[in-house]
């Protein structure tokens, strides 16, 4: 996903989001993302388009680097592998969320008045189960954001390195950006910014392509034998693969947004093939380009460009910044709630931002000290990706659809739902435990 548009089903404060719907129906923006739902309905176009723009990011230029360690075919396996069981658990989802707006044992409930309007994997866990299933979707998403804006800050102090020796200023530099944008009083202000992160993201991923195109034209790097095998290797990477097509918080939003919503399948199953060619392309291309000298910084192998490389990298990096100034505006909102026991709107007049200030510094302050510690983005994210990534793309939609449908006749679909949850379970174990152990040697 472009990461300025990385959804988050987290919305703390929903019923102020209703009430904003009430006053204005023509359209809203949830701090999910900045998919826009009309009250007529998106068309399949439309929905292709916003579930695309917000499906790819950072993951993706991983590739060249699983690529590299594990060999050709194994990466384009687990790529469609991932991809169909990514579909499955969506389209899952999608079906779940047309039943539940359908049947009375749950549209009659105060709970779904209270989220009709936006009914998305948290607020449908509360309709079902009850609010305590809400709070819980809520802290793995908020953990995971944390997770991802930690592993931005890796990769941006990483990638400015060979510019900026000092990690302290490097950090600053950060900071400095940071701070004067985490008290925007509304979170559609850092919208306006994801058309340039989805225009810069294109020219990255384009940029790596015709490099590496022409570095293999011109037979730069000496020939290294081809990897077939990269069995031992590939469970490293596993998180990586779960969260490559990562849309869990667009899912919702854009099934809701459509007005033929049982066609959601149809700009789910574009996203998940264009995801798949993009990441496979990007992987052999990096990959018969530069062999086993690709590390985490892709940007390193592109070079400077005449200077084109470098203004590349800078306003990527910019765009991961208004990335972690997205997620933490969430994420520290949550806090303000959780402290001060009131709605945004009311911490935000009776408050003063100096007693709010702090909670901001902690939290930029924090990812600038684990960043500091934590040697590898690409290890980050593949941990992320075992653990929250599974529960939110694997477990969580098919215990929705066993929760309604229990003790109606087994179909297929119950009997690959267990099966789905088996194998996103194991996967996960596994991808984390040999990820861990990966960031154990690495401090060896």
């Amino acid at each position: 996903m472009t990461e300025m548009q990385k959804p988050t089903q987290l919305s703390q404060d929903t019923n102020s989001q209703n009430q904003a719907l009430s006053d204005n129906k023509q359209e809203y923006v949830t701090p999910s993302s900045d998919v826009v739902v009309k009250e007529e309905g998106a068309s399949i176009l439309n929905a292709t388009a916003n579930i695309c723009k917000t499906g790819l990011g950072l993951g993706m230029l991983f590739m060249p680097l699983i690529f590299s360690k594990t060999g050709v075919y194994i990466p384009i396996l687990c790529l469609v592998f991932f991809g169909i069981l990514c579909f499955y658990c969506w389209n899952l989802l999608g079906i779940v969320l047309r039943h539940v707006s359908q049947s009375e044992k749950y549209n009659k409930t105060q709970l779904y008045q209270e989220y009709k309007d936006i009914l998305i994997l948290e607020n449908t866990l509360a309709i079902v189960f009850s609010p305590g299933w809400k709070i819980f979707c809520q802290i793995i998403n908020g953990l995971n954001m944390y997770g991802g804006c930690l592993g931005y800050v890796i990769f941006i102090t990483q990638s400015f390195e060979p510019y900026i020796s000092n990690y302290i200023l490097r950090i600053c530099i950060i900071v400095a950006i940071y701070l004067p944008l985490c008290f925007l009083k509304d979170i559609k202000a850092y919208g306006k910014f994801s058309s340039i992160a989805l225009t810069i993201y294109t020219i990255v991923v384009l940029t790596i392509i015709g490099k590496s195109l022409d570095v293999i034209r011109k037979d730069e790097y000496p020939d290294e034998p081809i990897i077939l095998n990269g069995w031992n290797t590939i469970l490293e990477y596993i998180g990586i693969f779960i969260l490559a097509y990562d849309v869990n918080g667009t899912v919702g939003l854009v099934h809701a947004s459509m007005r033929e919503k049982k066609r959601f399948f149809i700009p789910l199953s574009i996203y998940i093939i264009f995801a798949c060619c993009v990441g496979t392309i990007l992987g052999l291309c990096g990959y018969f380009a530069y062999r086993d000298q690709i590390g985490d910084i892709i940007f390193k192998n592109i070079g400077s460009l005449n200077g084109g490389g470098d203004a590349l990298l800078f306003f990527y990096c910019f765009t991961l910044i208004m990335s972690i100034c997205l997620y933490g505006f969430v994420l520290t909102r949550m806090i303000d709630t959780a402290i001060w026991k009131k709605d945004e709107n009311t911490i935000r007049q009776t408050v003063s931002i100096f007693y709010r200030f702090p909670i901001r510094i902690a939290f930029i302050g924090s990812l600038a000290l684990l960043a500091y510690v934590y040697p590898s983005a690409s290890n980050l994210f593949s941990l992320l990706g075992c653990i929250f990534g599974v529960i939110l793309t694997y477990i969580l939609p098919c215990i929705l659809y066993e929760k309604i449908f229990f003790g109606t006749k087994m179909s297929k679909i119950r009997v690959c739902n267990y099966i789905v949850m088996a194998i996103g379970a194991a996967g996960g174990i596994a991808g984390f435990v040999y990820s861990l152990k990966d960031l154990i040697n690495s401090y060896q």
